[in-house]
């Protein structure tokens, strides 16, 4: 009897093993799309703003085939790297609408430190028309690797 068991959890963990093996018929990385490093910096009236959140939007191509976006948070100089699937390794090539977003929470009302939670007022540091990717009017065209990306948003 403890000979079958020992068979058994053996065979078990031999399952494991190869079922967790990340072999290389990934099915979740086996159809992604190449990926461009892309980098840059956001500018605020022109000087550089921290903690804005980009985002790139893939235009239409026409095809039925759907491309990932990417997104990033820009550093306290205002660069970012855009990340797709892993942290900062950039964006399919293609066309893409840009959104840029930065939000401050300000409370305007505390809470009690029980049942009755603070009230806070979301205020946009960026004219509201960035933070829509069709009313942005920032756009780009990535085709290789760039560092060299300046978006320029206003304040409201």
């Amino acid at each position: 009897m403890p000979r079958c068991l020992l068979l058994f959890l053996r065979l078990i963990l031999v399952c494991l093993f190869v079922g967790c093996s990340g072999a290389a018929n990934d099915r979740w990385t086996d159809k992604r799309p190449a990926i461009v490093a892309v980098s840059g910096v956001v500018t605020l009236d022109q000087k550089p703003l921290s903690g804005a959140i980009v985002s790139f939007s893939p235009e239409s191509d026409g095809t039925s085939t759907a491309k990932p976006g990417a997104s990033a948070q820009t550093d306290s100089t205002g660069r970012f790297k855009l990340t797709t699937f892993k942290e900062g390794d950039g964006v399919p090539p293609g066309r893409y609408q840009i959104s840029v977003k930065k939000i401050e929470r300000k409370m305007i009302k505390p809470g009690d430190g029980g049942a009755i939670a603070p009230v806070y007022e979301e205020i946009s540091e960026v004219a509201p028309k960035f933070a829509n990717p069709a009313t942005s009017e920032l756009t780009a065209t990535v085709d290789k690797p760039t560092k060299d990306i300046v978006l320029n948003v206003t304040a409201n």
